[in-house]
C-alpha cells in the first residue's frame, strides 16, 4: 500500500446527518477506489457506529472538517510517496491529538497521546490505519462500500 489520502472516521454520524449538512451523494465506489489519485471527489462509507469520509483531494477534505463540528473526529493524512503522515483527532472544532511523522521522525506533536499510540514507534501506512481504527473505533476495510459526494452543498 503506498497512496497519498486522507480518511475521516466520524462515530455517530449518519446519513440523515450528512443530508442535513447538505452532502449530496452520488456514484457508489470502494474505499479502495475513493483513496486513488483519479478519484473524481471525496467519498463517505456508513459503517457500523459512524461513517468514514474518504479522498485523494485532501485539501477538499479537510476544508470541510470544520462542518463536524458537533462530532468527534480522527484524521488519518497518509502522504506515502513522501513518507509523510499525520493523525488528528477534534472534539467538535477543537484539536485535541495530533503526531505528524516524517521518514520515521515525529516533526509535530501536540495533546496526550492515546493509548493505541503506545505500541507505535513511528507512523507509516499500516500503523496509522491501526491508529484510527482504535482511535474511532469504526471497522475500516478497503472493500467497504459507498458513494462519491459533493462535500460543498
Amino acid at each position: 500500500m503506498s497512496f497519498n489520502c486522507v480518511l475521516v472516521a466520524v462515530p455517530g454520524l449518519t446519513s440523515a446527518d450528512l443530508a442535513t449538512l447538505g452532502v449530496s451523494s452520488g456514484e457508489g465506489t470502494t474505499l479502495d477506489d475513493a483513496t486513488m489519485p483519479d478519484a473524481p471527489s471525496p467519498a463517505v462509507f456508513e459503517v457500523d457506529g459512524g461513517t468514514l469520509i474518504a479522498g485523494s483531494d485532501i485539501e477538499a477534505v479537510l476544508e470541510w472538517l470544520p462542518t463536524l463540528t458537533d462530532w468527534r473526529t480522527a484524521v488519518a493524512i497518509f502522504g506515502s510517496t513522501a513518507d509523510t503522515y499525520s493523525f488528528e483527532v477534534y472534539d467538535g472544532p477543537s484539536l485535541i491529538r495530533q503526531w505528524v511523522t516524517v521518514a520515521g521522525e515525529t516533526v509535530a506533536e501536540d495533546g496526550e497521546p492515546l493509548l493505541a499510540e503506545e505500541a507505535i514507534e513511528y507512523l507509516d501506512d499500516d500503523s496509522l490505519l491501526d491508529l484510527l481504527e482504535a482511535a474511532s473505533q469504526l471497522p475500516i476495510s478497503f472493500d467497504i462500500e459507498g458513494n462519491y459526494v459533493d462535500l460543498m452543498p
